[in-house]
């Protein structure tokens, strides 16, 4: 992909930077100047090798934000710059779809059937004492007395 491009140059169907509105140039540029002046920037960057071998020229040359930033930094500048953006929007939306596959994943888990109440613990008969016994045998009676439902 580079080699063609360092043969070729830039396509001229590339937008051409222009001004930002309410700025009237002193002069109307060339587009075809514009054009050819960066290819020749990125054809030295990539005869220099700061043009990474995965680099879709053709896709970033008609990106608008990749135009916006020839227009505000220098290509080399641009380039960094708009290859980290592109990284970190790749590494938000990889982060997005980790976290609705975790999310996804924990759906499918069973579900505690106990609630998040304190329950009072059964009474051990096996292992009471007589004296323990006796008491909660006439708690029991004492509720029962008072009309309250006792479940034993």
């Amino acid at each position: 992909m580079h080699k063609e491009f360092a043969k070729n140059g830039l396509k001229k169907n590339m937008p051409v930077p222009q001004a930002p509105e309410g700025e009237m140039p002193n002069r109307e540029p060339d587009e075809d100047q514009v054009l050819e002046e960066l290819a020749q920037e990125f054809i030295e960057l990539y005869r220099a090798g700061k043009i990474p071998e995965d680099l879709d020229i053709e896709a970033i040359c008609q990106d608008g934000d990749f135009i916006e930033l020839t227009r505000e930094f220098p290509l080399e500048a641009a380039l960094r710059i708009y290859i980290a953006e592109q990284r970190c929007q790749e590494a938000e939306a990889g982060a997005k779809r980790n976290l609705e596959e975790q999310v996804k994943r924990r759906g499918t888990l069973p579900k505690s059937q106990r609630s998040n109440l304190a329950v009072n613990p059964s009474p051990d008969y096996r292992n009471m004492t007589s004296e323990e016994f006796r008491k909660l045998e006439q708690q029991y009676k004492r509720m029962a007395m008072a009309g309250k439902k006792v479940n034993l």
